[in-house]
């Protein structure tokens, strides 16, 4: 799996999960869009990122610096392959 993938993928799957419609840039802060706001949120968005991702993440690995963007997120599911 390469990076432009797992960006791709992220992308889908936040204007999937949380019903957005705007374009998301790579570096488009999460948080405007709604991700992050509360631990619910963050909560589950980390769930689908392992279903999606068929990855284990640790939720104390969680920052908010991770979920910042989706280059942040891509970069951190990447070290889990």
């Amino acid at each position: 799996m390469n990076i432009a993938d797992i960006k791709k993928r992220t992308r889908l799957l936040i204007k999937d999960k949380f019903e957005i419609t705007d374009e998301i840039g790579d570096s488009d802060i999460l948080i405007d869009f709604g991700l992050g706001v509360d631990s619910v949120s963050s909560l589950e968005f980390v769930v689908a990122l392992e279903k999606e991702f068929a990855v284990e993440i640790d939720e104390s690995e969680i920052t908010p610096d991770i979920l910042r963007d989706i280059n942040s997120v891509a970069n951190y599911v990447l070290t889990k392959f």
